[in-house]
């Protein structure tokens, strides 16, 4: 509950960051709010794989099978991969066509408007694949009866990094496609200590069970 609660904190924490910091805030909010909904088919494809990898995973937990264990984890976040990449290929090819049908509701500043989203898609499609590989470490950890770390990794995608790259990048005047490094670059960060939190349950709840 928390976890899926945190998009929301995102996108009303973005919006209040914008607000204050940037002089075009309202070209922004409105490019923002249409690519947060062009982000979720990515989201939700990630979310799927994630929640076949936590049925997966804790089926095969439960039996003590760690070797099929480690396999799914190996081609879970191999699949995510894969899914991601095809979706961010498809969102580079079309991204002017998508963003100009979704920026056709926005009546002023429309031109404006919808070169902020392409450039928005463009750009924010870089951190699909990090995104994946976060959101299957969460679904394996949840698998592995890890309760705390996968809401870590949420908390680190959607706050913790989000809001200071938000603010730092919306800094900048005149140059409003620079605001949208800030989501890759906070899905690269969390995809490391993903890797890094994934490893840490995976001594403590696999291969510690292994040995003993």
């Amino acid at each position: 509950m928390v976890m899926q609660a945190l998009l929301s904190v995102m996108m009303l924490g973005t919006n209040v960051i914008l607000s204050f910091a940037n002089y075009n805030c309202v070209t922004l909010q409105g490019s923002f709010g249409i690519y947060y909904k062009i982000q979720q088919i990515a989201l939700f494809a990630c979310f799927g794989l994630s929640n076949a990898l936590i049925t997966l995973t804790s089926y095969n937990y439960g039996k003590m099978n760690f070797a099929r264990v480690k396999e799914i984890q190996k081609y879970g976040i191999l699949d995510s991969l894969i899914v991601a990449l095809i979706i961010t290929a498809l969102f580079e090819i079309f991204a002017s066509p998508i963003g100009q049908v979704f920026a056709l509701a926005s009546r002023s500043e429309g031109g404006e408007v919808t070169e902020t989203t392409v450039n928005a898609i463009r750009i924010g499609s870089i951190g699909f694949v990090f995104m994946a590989f976060s959101i299957a470490v969460q679904g394996l950890l949840q698998g592995i009866r890890s309760v705390f770390s996968p809401l870590i990794i949420s908390l680190l995608r959607l706050a913790v990094f989000t809001f200071p790259l938000v603010y730092i990048f919306s800094l900048p005047e005149g140059n409003l496609w620079t605001f949208w490094f800030a989501f890759p670059i906070s899905e690269l960060l969390t995809s490391f200590a993903s890797y890094f939190l994934l490893r840490h349950g995976n001594k403590k709840r696999v291969t510690s069970l292994i040995r003993a």
